[in-house]
């Protein structure tokens, strides 16, 4: 059994190495974020960018999700797997060998990293807009309620 460490926020990489038919693949996806995200497995296209009768099915088998895997969409070429926060576990056992160079993985969100609240990022986003064109902020605690006032009675 082949494991694998990814997150909803890396960019688009070949599969680390083959998988052989039938052999039990497990992807841990990383969700840092605040919401669900995805994450997709993508079968290399053709110069065509195109899938046709060469392409080879590396989505043709098993795929199944722990808890922390909402939803997952297959189809032969390619899956889209939907990530809660925390992250999930993907389990993979392919019907077809794979090669490591027809196999794309991608996390699909932004890469915005964040665990604060929204009008805690709204306030740091304006305190670091303030000191760039020189200003300064002394204390952001009341900037923060009435922000987050704002955000809950738009």
């Amino acid at each position: 059994m082949a494991n694998f460490n990814v997150s909803v926020t890396q960019s688009n990489e070949p599969q680390p190495s083959g998988i052989g038919a039938g052999d039990s693949t497990t992807y841990t996806i990383s969700n840092p974020l605040l919401g669900s995200s995805y994450f997709t497995l993508e079968t290399v296209q053709n110069s065509n960018s195109a899938y046709d009768s060469n392409s080879p099915k590396n989505l043709q088998g098993t795929l199944s999700g722990d808890s922390g895997i909402t939803n997952i969409v297959s189809d032969d070429y390619k899956a889209g797997i939907a990530v809660a926060p925390g992250g999930g576990v993907l389990t993979f056992v392919p019907t077809n060998a794979i090669t490591s160079t027809t196999l794309r993985l991608r996390g699909t969100s932004p890469g915005f990293v964040s665990v604060l609240p929204p009008a805690q990022l709204l306030v740091n986003a304006f305190v670091a807009r303030v000191e760039a064109d020189g200003g300064s902020v002394e204390n952001t605690a009341c900037g923060t309620t009435e922000v987050e006032y704002l955000l809950n009675n738009p």
